[in-house]
């Protein structure tokens, strides 16, 4: 029956268009009600526009033929994914989830992460009366919803928890808005890494027996007294947390808890100490020309970011060369990936770089530092110093990162530094070699 459809709606396709020979080209389909035409591929690639052609619906119902079978099929879906649209609004905005629409649309403001006064505004507030809903205020958003859909989650998150064999915790100190010093806690569970509390610090010192005995408290809580299901405990590397792992380990009941130092925040160490070396062992700060070529494109950053019109003038060049904007990114400290964020963005600027350089409205401030080609060259050789750390540390972040990756990774990033070291292999090759011999302060 399927076959003979088939061949039923490649005759009306055929009886519509005419096939037209292109010597040389792909042979043209024309439509011989509007004129219409196309390259000719099969008969179903003519059949929707048979559908659309107002010239050919007036003929069908001027002569009264049928209606063709894959119009009435299109008409069909067209009217049934209607129907089952408008059953799936009503299911959401009226019984039996009448009760529940506003914890969901409360979820989906929060994972949208807008503001909680975005659907105020009178479009909003007359799409949703349409649609019989009342929009919950910013009060009831950030309170009582709020509180609602954390117990959901948390609930969630918990099963998945009580579900698995071990569990991982991952603890982190920093200071919130209110530069209240807090410590946050994640757990990975099943290969996924889920957020679970922060708590504030307050006045006391957060010594290694201190986090020992919160982080002890936090796995009975998430484990419900099952300490033996924690397997593994990340942190950064400072002294207090490298005396935690050692108290961890000499805990009865704790010995078998593997303390993995943090993959991104050693590999941020790294890029840290070869852009700006501390101090050697006797306490002296470590010379480096790589610290003092840093500042160069630094400098070259911070010239626009303090004037309006010479970044105007930039931009007008930018477009004037490329036809578009490029920006030019500043580094963060706390913003790990900003180094080679920035390089980057100087060397995909280089040709407006070097343009503005010898326009005559420029004020000259950064020209011998972007007219230099020795600087290019340098610069060129730090990102391919760094890239590949960069890389390293993107995939260490991701919420699916493993321990059995990391030790593969610092292999190769150990390889690739002692290829940087040998001479001639990078403009900054005796800064790489010194790295790798440099014994620094503890």
């Amino acid at each position: 029956m399927a076959s003979r459809l088939n061949s039923r709606e490649n005759q009306e396709a055929l009886a519509v268009f005419r096939r037209i020979k292109v010597p040389g080209q792909y042979d043209r389909a024309v439509c011989s009600y509007c004129g219409m035409n196309k390259a000719w591929n099969t008969t179903q690639f003519c059949q929707p526009h048979m559908v659309t052609c107002d010239q050919y619906q007036n003929h069908l119902q001027e002569t009264g033929k049928q209606t063709p079978s894959f119009h009435a099929r299109a008409k069909l879906d067209r009217e049934t994914r209607n129907r089952t649209a408008t059953v799936s609004i009503a299911s959401l905005f009226n019984s039996p989830r009448k009760q529940n629409r506003e914890q969901l649309f409360a979820k989906a403001v929060y994972t949208s992460t807008v503001a909680f006064s975005t659907f105020h505004s009178p479009e909003w507030t007359e799409f949703f009366r349409a649609l019989d809903f009342q929009v919950p205020n910013p009060k009831k958003l950030a309170n009582e919803l709020l509180n609602r859909c954390y117990d959901q989650v948390k609930e969630e998150v918990q099963e998945v928890i009580d579900k698995s064999t071990y569990v991982g915790i991952v603890s982190d100190g920093s200071s919130n808005v209110s530069r209240a010093r807090v410590e946050n806690i994640m757990v990975i569970a099943k290969g996924q890494a889920y957020y679970w509390k922060t708590s504030e610090v307050g006045s006391v010192t957060a010594s290694a027996q201190w986090s020992l005995r919160y982080i002890h408290n936090i796995v009975k809580e998430l484990t419900k007294d099952r300490v033996e299901k924690w397997s593994s405990f990340a942190t950064d590397t400072c002294d207090t947390q490298r005396s935690l792992w050692a108290y961890i380990h000499s805990t009865p009941g704790l010995e078998h808890v593997h303390s993995v130092p943090c993959d991104s925040h050693g590999l941020q160490l790294i890029i840290k100490d070869l852009l700006d070396p501390n101090k050697d062992s006797n306490k002296e700060v470590i010379p480096s020309a790589l610290r003092d070529f840093f500042k160069l494109p630094a400098k070259v950053i911070a010239f626009f970011a303090s004037s309006g019109k010479q970044l105007a003038l930039f931009r007008d060049i930018q477009r004037s060369n490329t036809g578009k904007v490029k920006a030019l990114i500043a580094t963060v400290p706390t913003r790990w990936g900003t180094q080679v964020r920035q390089i980057k963005s100087i060397l995909d600027n280089e040709l407006a770089l070097k343009s503005f350089a010898i326009h005559p409205d420029t004020t000259k401030t950064i020209n011998p530092i972007i007219q230099d080609d020795l600087f290019w060259q340098r610069l060129n050789g730090l990102y391919t110093l760094l890239l590949p750390l960069h890389e390293c540390q993107k995939m260490s972040e991701s919420n699916h990162a493993t321990v059995f990756k990391v030790y593969q990774r610092w292999i190769d990033i150990n390889l690739h530094i002692q290829k940087c070291a040998q001479p001639g292999n990078n403009p900054w090759w005796e800064e790489v070699a010194q790295y790798t011999k440099r014994d620094v302060a503890g």
